[in-house]
């Protein structure tokens, strides 16, 4: 993402927010922090002449309109801390064609932007008298505190450095914030929110700002836009408190050198974070083009850590960089923990004051690009508790988080990928109704060459009915799938139950191939009712399944009841119920309808009902590659229950030389009565909705093709020859036994007359190849008459064999030596 045609929509958008109609300017000229000697004379001037930067913000707070600061010197070194700005004012540090640098000489606090009234707040919180104040172009560093801090909406933060020196090389640290923003509001004052559309893909500042006015026009946004914030003490940027609404975070560079190569954390003394959102606050904006990378000097930070509780609408976090520069991708400046982490984000319910209209508490995406980010790293790859990742979601208690069109642990300047893998898990969630992906291709999230597994579903018996679908794991997208970006473990890894992977529509489904463990694992007796469906799971190494339950683990589980049966009460201790999968039969391609063929047998629950999803791969490795169909099926008294499926999938697919395999899903509603639990998430009986893992595969042979011999396509035979031969060939390949219809047909030669009439069918076993012949018998009568034609014609080929041309041949008949009759003399 180019960041300069960002940052000049971000000026010009800046100077509507804040454009100064000045009512007068004040030029600080003076070192230290004296005080203004008369508030009343509308000229900043401190005893014995000049202007301080202290004493220019107090006349800005004494005279009306909208005023300005500009600075007349390089340096500013605070003897005590800055007044808080309460009235509109812009403060301009450009000084030189650089910033002016902001010392707090470690004891001060610095800029302070609220408005007067009761906890910092205005008569009326929602349009503070500061609305529109502007801080920009100063080095903000050595203050005792957060660098700026901001109460209410409307201001504008652009283009300092916060927390670093001069050159924006090294920390020098504020000890607290780098930016510090607050809020409250009570519910009362909140907006009404019913009714307002999710945004699309929010391109650039000005698509955000028209936003944030369409769905919040009493709440002024505050825009953190252009500036370097690294090296502080506390986090980067924290936005807090109970319903602070419309920031929006822009185009910064946080925890990294200015130029965006090198680490300059964050958190310095403390767990603080890149970014920080936090106690309620909501409808905010992380994105786009923020570099939020290198917040590694705690080992607990967080490139953007979201911990907001209950919000009436939810917070956006899209089109960052985390955990890397753009510039140099394969530079590893990741953050200590994760990338982006949602610890505790629920909605607002009909309980609360303000329930949420859309049902969403944070929406991540679409356009972050998430790696190198070191949580986990040396977390053993079976530990089940690990919950850092490129993208994580941590606290069972979060509800309604949606993980959309990010890129996890892949990079792709020039069109490539390149592998900046995070160095544990791609994405992890824990807690319930999430959804990981989407319906279309675009929604859905690119998770490669992470350090353990790509996908990891958490939780236990608290993560429920969570959705995971159009996700492409281990590999890219169309038109580049097949491409191999597998992840070091699991392509998605389930722990709990209730959850749906893929879905019915063809982009619904994910791709998972080409990860270096099994392609899905399913474990623990939570781990029930997850439904899987039209996933293209593939690229599985050896030694590994396309979907490994729990019953055998790492390894094919038993098809039959040798383990006491799937619908008993003792399979409740194993993941999906011990779901059998089905035993697959001959399989076959009809080349003329383009349809597939598997027999197949089921042993499962006694009077179940059963769906059977067929996957076509292209070898016999474990998994399925490509939805072919399925079939519902109903199990008898004994749960036995055998057929043979038609398979008509809806693009055409040659199956010849590719294996069939199967999954098979339990629909049967749960039983009550039979101790059977309700599926997780629900409080009444519906389907079990356990997905088996694959059946071991069959080969649908190639039986190659079948033709009429060159030499006797065409040919002709005298009269008298007795009979006429066709050879029929068989080409290509020689899998299965096949056979071939034939008949013969008038042309100007009729039966009975010049030929007898001719029919059946040839037959080649299994491996066999070469030529068969039809034999005609030719009639000779005793006209003489022209040369006569007959045919025959091949069809209904059988066993998978494929007609090609020629598919007939054209017997001429020559009765150019007539038939003599002997002369006899009768007495």
């Amino acid at each position: 993402m180019s960041t300069i045609p960002l940052r000049c929509a971000a000026i010009v958008v800046l100077a509507v927010l804040a454009a100064p109609l000045s009512a007068a300017t004040f030029n600080v000229i003076t070192d230290g922090s004296a005080s203004d000697n008369n508030l009343a004379d509308n000229a900043c001037g401190i005893a014995g002449g000049g202007c301080t930067l202290h004493a220019a913000i107090q006349q800005a707070n004494a005279t009306a309109g909208f005023d300005k600061i500009t600075m007349g010197r390089a340096k500013v070194t605070l003897t005590q801390s800055l007044p808080i700005a309460i009235e509109r004012v812009v403060i301009d540090g450009s000084f030189g064609g650089g910033r002016a640098e902001l010392d707090g000489n470690a004891t001060n606090s610095c800029f302070n932007l609220s408005s007067p009234g009761g906890g910092g707040q205005a008569p009326n919180p929602l349009v503070p008298q500061a609305n529109n104040s502007r801080i920009e172009s100063f080095v903000i560093h050595n203050c005792q505190g957060n660098g700026i801090s901001i109460d209410g909406h409307g201001y504008v933060v652009y283009n300092n450095y916060i927390g670093t020196n001069v050159a924006g090389t090294a920390a020098s640290p504020n000890s607290g914030d780098g930016v510090s923003i607050s809020a409250d509001i009570s519910d009362g004052d909140i907006p009404d929110l019913s009714g307002i559309p999710l945004p699309g893909e929010l391109a650039d500042l000005p698509a955000i700002l028209a936003f944030v006015a369409g769905a919040a026009p009493a709440l002024a946004p505050n825009g953190i836009v252009t500036n370097v914030i690294s090296g502080n003490d506390g986090d980067g940027i924290e936005i807090f408190g109970q319903y602070t609404a419309t920031n929006v975070v822009f185009d910064n560079i946080v925890g990294l050198n200015a130029s965006g190569t090198a680490a300059v954390p964050n958190g310095q003394d403390s767990s603080s974070h890149g970014i920080l959102v936090n106690s309620g606050a909501y409808l905010n904006f992380i994105g786009i083009d923020n570099r939020v990378a290198g917040n590694n000097a705690s080992p607990l930070s967080d490139g953007i850590h979201i911990s907001t509780g209950k919000v009436p609408f939810p917070n956006f976090v899209a089109g960052n960089f985390a955990g890397f520069s753009p510039l140099n991708p394969v530079t590893d400046l990741g953050n200590s923990l994760c990338g982006i982490r949602v610890a505790d984000a629920r909605i607002t319910t009909a309980a609360d004051p303000v329930p949420n209209p859309v049902q969403l508490s944070v929406v991540v995406g679409p356009g972050n690009i998430v790696g190198h980010n070191r949580g986990g790293d040396g977390v053993a790859f079976e530990d089940p508790n690990n919950n850092y990742g490129g993208i994580a979601v941590t606290d069972g208690n979060s509800n309604h988080v949606r993980i959309w069109g990010n890129i996890v642990g892949l990079s792709t300047p020039d069109g490539s990928a390149v592998d900046i893998g995070n160095a544990a898990d791609g994405i992890t969630i824990v807690g319930t109704d999430h959804e990981v992906g989407g319906a279309t291709i675009v929604e859905g999230n690119i998770v490669g060459r992470n350090g353990r597994h790509g996908v990891v579903v958490r939780g236990g018996s608290g993560t429920v009915r969570n959705r995971v679908r159009g996700n492409s794991v281990g590999t890219l997208p169309p038109p580049l799938e097949g491409a191999d970006q597998g992840n070091v473990g699991y392509g998605l890894w389930l722990l709990s139950g209730g959850n749906v992977i893929g879905g019915d529509g063809d982009a619904e489904k994910n791709v998972i191939a080409f990860n270096g463990s099994h392609g899905v694992r399913i474990g623990t007796a939570f781990a029930w009712s997850n439904l899987l469906r039209k996933n293209a799971i593939y690229g599985v190494p050896a030694g590994s399944l396309g979907i490994d339950l729990d019953v055998v683990a790492n390894g094919p589980d038993p098809s039959d009841d040798s383990f006491g049966g799937d619908r008993v009460p003792t399979a409740q201790n194993y993941a999906q119920w011990q779901q059998n999968t089905v035993v697959l039969g001959a399989a076959g391609y009809a080349p003329g309808s383009g349809a597939s063929s598997a027999g197949w047998a089921l042993q499962s629950g006694a009077n179940g009902q059963y769906r059977i999803e067929f996957y076509a791969n292209d070898d016999d490795g474990a998994g399925g590659k490509v939805f072919l169909g399925e079939t519902n099926v109903t199990t008898n008294a004994a749960g036995l229950a055998s057929g043979a499926a038609a398979l008509s999938p809806g693009s055409p697919l040659d199956t010849r030389g590719k294996y069939i395999t199967a999954t098979v899903t339990d629909l049967k509603v749960t039983d009550p009565a039979a101790s059977e639990p309700n599926p997780p998430g629900s409080i009444v009986p519906g389907p079990a909705n356990n997905t088996s893992e694959f059946a071991a595969p069959v080969r649908v042979p190639i039986p190659g093709a079948l033709r009429v011999a060159a030499a006797t396509v065409a040919f002709t035979v005298p009269e008298t020859v007795g009979t006429a031969t066709i050879d029929v060939e068989r080409v290509n390949a020689s899998e299965g036994a096949v056979d071939v219809d034939y008949t013969t047909a008038d042309g100007t030669a009729t039966a009975p007359q010049d030929y007898q009439s001719t029919s059946g069918s040839l037959h080649w076993n299994d491996g066999e190849s070469g030529v068969k012949t039809i034999v005609v018998p030719i009639v000779a009568d005793l006209v003489t008459e022209p040369a006569e034609v007959f045919t025959v014609q091949l069809s209904n080929p059988q066993g998978g064999a494929e007609l090609i041309a020629p598919t007939g041949a054209a017997v001429t008949i020559d009765v150019s030596t007539p038939v003599t009759l002997q002369s006899f003399k009768v007495d």
